[in-house]
């Protein structure tokens, strides 16, 4: 449970050692992990019923890594999460090679800003958003680059197909080492733009290794609906193989007659989405008569959360239940209500987070005095890319973070959730 130091006006979550040292790299992990159960199914593409183990993907992988070897830059991918997209991030993973996920459905302005700033040479996307991300590389990319198309054909476009060609040599492949995997990137994510142009967010590949704990389920069949670009999806992705899960992927726009049908044909468990879908799916005539029987969790996130959907979700669950989980792409995990429920709050902290209330004047604030939240996570994040500033103007010298978000904390930790939606007053001033 949380505790809150009096003197030091700290409240933290329980210290917990993380599943694998992250001294090691992402790929290092994966590459040991999928040769576990080598014969389980990983992934299910919901919209073609394609099956793919652990050791399938790994080879995939590798064959991909083998084909990009001599990449050394960031990757852009702006692609939907269909069957191919797994085998090729792990494949960027091995060779340390940072991704940028991009929203395929980025404007041109705002797909010509990330891309200036990350410069990649080599980038991936979908055949229906090919010319797209062509023209905003023409655009902003200083030198050739090399597109290929992860789903769906373009006369003269290379395909992921092109790089699962065999090599011979897949048994002598070995991830690369990583000197310092604290500062050395994995992805890239992109800021929301509530406060200006698209960020780029560096997450390191410590960040990721450290946030896997001993977790209170195993073999999971989890639901990804979305691209990566939103972390909550890229997140799925990694838990099935750090769990020994099964994840069933779609390239499908949601609809609640998707969700439904993914649901029941694939004995879902464990969900995760936005309030947004959430209130749909607890609204919408065919619930009745869905089989929601087998799932054990659903947790909502992304935005704030009202005990009236929490209540609907919990009503339509028979074996399971719904928990609020609060985190954001540079802090990664915060807060979660999946052990005890407090009507009106989101929950208390995760394993290895403490956070601190700061006023107006940078001082700390006592239990239950509502003002801006900042969070130390067990490792802090690298930083914007390219952007100091950025960086300085989010996180001190010690590795706090500030969040833009007022709260407040009881003793017990739970935060209360009535102002949480609400940037603090001074970013607000500011914008």
């Amino acid at each position: 449970m949380t505790s809150y130091d009096p003197e030091r006006l700290v409240w933290s979550g329980p210290r917990v050692a993380p599943l694998f040292d992250p001294g090691r790299s992402l790929g290092d992990i994966l590459f040991e992990l999928l040769d576990r159960n080598p014969d389980q199914v990983l992934q299910i593409d919901g919209d073609t019923d394609r099956r793919i183990t652990r050791g399938e993907l790994k080879l995939r992988a590798i064959r991909i890594a083998q084909h990009l070897s001599e990449v050394n830059n960031i990757v852009t991918i702006a692609a939907l999460n269909s069957g191919s997209l797994a085998s090729l991030v792990v494949a960027l993973q091995f060779l340390a090679v940072p991704y940028n996920a991009v929203f395929p459905n980025f404007t041109h302005g705002e797909m010509v800003g990330i891309m200036a700033q990350t410069q990649s040479r080599v980038m991936f996307c979908d055949a229906w958003n090919y010319a797209a991300v062509r023209d905003a590389a023409r655009e902003a990319v200083r030198g050739e680059f090399k597109i290929f198309l992860v789903d769906g054909e373009v006369d003269g476009v290379a395909t992921v197909d092109d790089l699962l060609v065999e090599t011979g040599t897949e048994q002598d492949f070995s991830p690369k080492i990583v000197a310092d995997t604290s500062k050395a990137i994995y992805s890239i994510f992109c800021s929301s733009g509530t406060t200006g142009p698209p960020k780029g967010i560096c997450l390191s590949h410590a960040n990721k290794t450290s946030s896997f704990l001993p977790a209170p389920y195993n073999n999971p069949t989890v639901l990804a609906m979305g691209s990566i670009h939103w972390l909550s999806t890229a997140y799925m992705l990694d838990l099935v193989m750090f769990y020994d899960g099964t994840v069933v992927t779609t390239k499908q726009p949601f609809s609640e007659d998707l969700f439904f049908d993914l649901i029941e044909r694939y004995r879902i468990d464990l969900l995760n989405g936005p309030p947004i879908q959430a209130y749909a799916i607890t609204h919408h005539p065919r619930v009745k008569q869905v089989d929601l029987s087998n799932v054990k969790l659903w947790s909502i996130g992304g935005y704030n959360v009202s005990d009236a959907i929490r209540d609907s979700v919990d009503a339509i669950l028979p074996n399971g239940k719904s928990y609020t989980i609060y985190a954001s792409t540079e802090s990664g995990l915060i807060a979660a209500d999946m052990a005890k429920r407090k009507r009106g709050a989101i929950g208390t902290l995760f394993p290895n987070v403490q956070v601190r209330i700061v006023d107006d004047d940078g001082q700390f604030l006592p239990v239950g005095q509502p003002g801006e939240l900042w969070i130390k996570r067990y490792v802090p994040f690298p930083g914007y890319l390219n952007n100091d500033q950025a960086t300085r103007e989010v996180q001190d010298d010690e590795g706090w973070s500030r969040l833009w978000k007022v709260g407040s904390w009881t003793t017990s930790g739970f935060e209360e959730g009535c102002s949480l939606s609400s940037r603090c007053p001074k970013q607000a001033r500011e914008v």
